[in-house]
This record gives structure tokens, sequence and C-alpha cells, in this order.
């Protein structure tokens, strides 16, 4: 009788875990470690150019390669590279550890654009933005994991957001803004993103549901989601470091 209580006891276990696999905090856990591990390259990528002098001389010589144009060529290049992860996750054709090393690679790149921003600011100033964008991000995607409202209601209003922000950031490369023009946008950089972060977190459960019983699907879901939220926090770091950064020239 024993026996059989145990042998019964591992087969509940077994059953449990198999079912537990693809939950939702345990599939969310694993969108978020995939973040974890795209933000660690971005910002591995970001501190090498910024702080190390093989980075240093290796931005320095791209520049003068590229004509002063590196950082157009870098967000078209990350544009590019975005809109191919989408396409290849929505392909059939596509296996998920393919579209994990071009979302590797897409992690690098924002490295690369956010290493030329952090050129500019003092290691210290750097740090303590990244606490407070970490401490912002997290609230906002708890807030997007917990609350029943749905957020796709804001999705048009954010990629409004989203378009005034590439505008304005085009418009102040050729007209440089001052004083309060820059800090205007932004700021609303930080409440765009703020929201994107919220809604792409709510996102992985619309994923979830939309994909279960195809576990294929299920991980090119989780890598897509990951994608979204990397980009939200790196964002959201570099316009509060336009914001609250000290810069080097002080």
């Amino acid at each position: 009788m024993e026996e059989n209580f145990y042998e019964q006891e591992r087969r509940m276990e077994q059953g449990t875990g198999a079912e537990s696999a693809m939950t939702l905090s345990r599939y969310t856990a694993k969108t978020f470690g995939l973040m974890f591990l795209g933000l660690l390259v971005t910002f591995g990528v970001a501190f090498f150019i910024a702080y190390t002098w093989p980075g240093f001389y290796f931005i320095r010589d791209t520049l003068r390669l590229t004509g002063g144009y590196l950082h157009w060529i870098l967000l078209i290049g990350q544009l590019l590279l975005v809109v191919g992860i989408s396409s290849a996750l929505r392909s059939d054709g596509v296996p998920a550890g393919r579209a994990l090393v071009f979302f590797l690679l897409d992690c690098a790149v924002m490295g690369l654009v956010c290493g030329t921003w952090l050129l500019l600011y003092e290691l210290e100033s750097v740090v303590l933005v990244f606490a407070a964008a970490a401490l912002y991000f997290g609230g906002m995607a708890v807030f997007g994991f917990v609350t029943n409202m749905d957020l796709s209601r804001l999705r048009n209003l954010l990629l409004a957001g989203l378009i005034f922000l590439i505008i304005a950031n085009v418009a102040m490369w050729f007209i440089p803004a001052v004083g309060v023009t820059e800090q205007v946008v932004c700021t609303i950089g930080v409440v765009v993103f703020l929201g994107y972060t919220a809604y792409d977190t709510q996102m992985i459960r619309r994923l979830y549901d939309a994909f279960q019983g195809d576990e294929e699907m299920l991980r090119k879901g989780s890598i897509f989601a990951a994608l979204n939220l990397c980009l939200d926090f790196v964002n959201l770091f570099i316009y509060l470091l336009r914001i609250l950064g000290r810069s080097r020239k002080n």
C-alpha cells in the first residue's frame, strides 16, 4: 500500500509538470528571460563601445568610414532587422532557433545605437538612469501582467505617439532642438514607452492564448514579445538619459 501511494505521487508530479510546463506564468517567465538575455547583449555591446578603448576606436573609425552617417545606418539597419524578425516569426518556414539568432543580432545592433548615446554621458549618471529605467519598466510590466484592463485599446494612441517621436527626432536631427523642446519630446517618449511596456507585457498573455497547442509558434511568440520588451526598455532608458543624464562635457 505504501509503495502504491508513492508511485501514485510520482505519476501525479510528472503529470503536473507536463501541464505546468506551458502555464502562463512559466511562459511569461521564459519570455522575460529571453528579454534579459537580449538586454545583456545590448548593454554589453553598448558599454564596450562607450567605456573601453577598443570600442571607442572602433566606433571612431566606423564614423569616419561612414562619413558621419553611422547613426542613421544603425537605425535603418535595426528597423530592417525588426521587420525581418517579425516576418520570420510569422513564417512557417523559419524555425524558432533561427529567429532567436536574428533576435540576438538585433540586440547587438541596439547595443551599437545605445553605445553612441553613452559616449555623451558620465558613467555614474548612466548607472543611476539605468536603475530608474529598470524601476519604471518593472512597475509597468507588473501592471501589464496583473491588470484586467484590455490594454489593446491603447494601441492606436501608442502608435500615434511613436509616429510623433519618429518625426520629432528626425526633425531635431536637422534642426537641433534646445531647452524645453527637447525636454517635451523626451518626456513624451518616456510616457509612450512606459505605455508600450504594459501593452507588450499583456501581449504575452494574448500570444499564449492564441498559440495554445502549437509549441513552435509559442516559442516564436515568446521571442517576438521579448524583442518588443527589449525595444521598450532601451528606448525608455535613452529618453530618460536625455532628460536626466549628466553630459561628459560638464
